[in-house]
C-alpha cells in the first residue's frame, strides 16, 4: 500500500532529524568534553591585565612643626622620616596649609632689599620645593631646601623658609610631588597636583 506523500515525508524528516545533522556531531560525540565539563577560555595577556585593579596612588603629605624644629614625612597615614630642620628666624615660617607648586634642583635666591639692610643672594640653592597657599601667594617664594652654609638643624636660623640636611633634602624632592622630569624640575598641575604641607606650632595654645 502507498502512503500518502505527507507521511512518506514525514517519516524521511524524522529518519534524517534521529542521525543528526549531516557534518555535525551532537556535544562530546567527537571525543571532546561535553559542554558542562569543559574548562573556561582562557583571556588573553591584555584581557588578564585589564582585570587587574590598578594600585592607587600612595597619599602623601609633610608635616613641619616650628616647636619641635621637625619635619615628619608620611604616606598613606604612616610616618615615613622625622628629619630635623631650620625654619625662619629673621622672618618667622607661616603655619597653615600649603601645597609644593614648583621644584627645581638647583636655585639661586634673592631676598630684600639693598636700602633695607636685609638683601642676600644665595647662589646653588639644592633641592628646591616652593609651596604656597591662597595667604602666601608663590611670589614669596616660601621652600623647603636644602642647605650647605650652615649645620644648625634643629633651631630656627632661615629667612622664613625650611632649611634641610643636603641627603634628607634630596630624599624629599624626589619623593615629593609632582614628580621631576629629565632636567630635575617640575610644576605642579590639576593632573599632577604638588604634595600637601601642614606647617603648625605644637607649642602654641591653638596649636597654630
Amino acid at each position: 500500500m502507498r502512503l500518502p506523500i505527507a507521511w512518506a515525508a514525514a517519516l524521511l524528516i524524522g529518519s534524517v532529524a534521529g542521525q543528526g545533522c549531516r557534518g555535525g556531531k551532537r556535544d562530546g560525540a567527537d571525543g571532546s568534553p561535553p559542554r558542562s565539563e569543559r574548562r573556561p577560555v582562557e583571556p588573553d595577556a591584555a584581557a588578564r591585565a585589564a582585570a587587574v585593579p590598578r594600585r592607587q596612588a600612595p597619599v602623601k603629605h609633610i608635616e613641619i612643626d616650628l616647636s619641635r624644629q621637625r619635619l615628619m614625612a608620611y604616606e598613606d597615614g604612616r610616618l615615613l622620616r622625622e628629619i630635623p630642620v631650620s625654619t625662619g628666624k629673621r622672618g618667622k615660617t607661616p603655619t597653615g596649609e600649603f601645597h609644593i607648586w614648583r621644584k627645581h634642583r638647583l636655585k639661586d635666591m634673592k631676598v630684600g632689599l639693598p636700602a633695607r639692610g636685609d638683601y642676600y643672594l644665595l647662589e646653588d640653592v639644592p633641592w628646591v620645593m616652593y609651596f604656597f597657599n591662597e595667604e602666601h601667594p608663590k611670589e614669596r617664594g616660601l621652600a623647603i631646601h636644602g642647605a650647605w652654609w650652615h649645620a644648625d638643624f634643629g633651631k630656627p636660623v632661615s629667612h622664613g623658609c625650611v632649611n634641610l640636611p643636603l641627603d634628607e633634602a634630596r630624599m624629599l624632592f624626589f619623593w615629593t610631588d609632582p614628580s621631576v622630569g629629565p632636567f630635575e624640575e617640575a610644576t605642579a598641575t590639576r593632573s599632577h597636583p604638588g604634595t600637601r604641607v601642614v606647617v603648625f606650632d605644637s607649642a602654641a595654645p591653638d596649636g597654630s
